[in-house]
């Protein structure tokens, strides 16, 4: 079993089956979309891709062709090392399901971090990270009645800043570090 088919868990599950015959290998993936590659989200905003869900490492048939169980909208909440088990919640209808491994893979990405300040779940504040993100920054930095975009983090927020400046918007980067200018 691996949780999360990001770049680590798709190459685990590619390895896995090209090393090894008769494995059953199964992939947990949270998103609804498989393989969104957050490090190509800037090209994307930029319009320098061939489309947002061709920014991705692979395409769910290519785990199909090699025999790899692929399942989407699965977030592993618990594992239970115990009984070798991982309890897997359904993102759409939430019920949960104890699915037995025998050998269990971790990949399960990363969730961007959100500022715990009063105001952080308001409308257009966005985080960079995944595909459904990227489609909430990407409307908004091609909509005219944004002007003024404010960024915070200057770690992929490099990455926004420079997406919201060749949409013509005014930008202001705020980070705790200093910056060499």
């Amino acid at each position: 079993m691996i949780i999360g088919a990001s770049h680590p868990g798709h190459e685990a599950a590619i390895e896995l089956v090209d090393r090894y015959k008769d494995l059953d290998v199964q992939v947990f993936e949270a998103s609804d979309f498989v393989s969104f590659m957050s490090c190509g989200m800037k090209l994307f905003l930029e319009g320098k891709t061939t489309g947002q869900d061709n920014v991705r490492n692979f395409a769910p048939d290519d785990f199909k062709e090699r025999g790899i169980k692929l399942q989407n909208n699965s977030e592993a909440i618990a594992v239970n090392p115990e009984n070798k088990t991982v309890t897997i919640k359904n993102t759409v209808d939430q019920t949960t399901t104890d699915v037995s491994y025998d050998k269990l893979i971790l990949t399960p990405g990363v969730n961007p971090q959100n500022i715990d300040v009063p105001g952080n779940d308001l409308d257009h504040i966005y985080l960079m990270r995944g595909y459904s993100w990227a489609s909430k920054i990407n409307e908004a930095l091609n909509d005219p009645s944004i002007k003024k975009v404010s960024v915070v983090g200057a770690g992929n927020g490099i990455s926004a800043v420079e997406a919201a400046l060749n949409h013509g918007k005014e930008v202001t980067l705020i980070d705790i570090n200093e910056a060499a200018i």
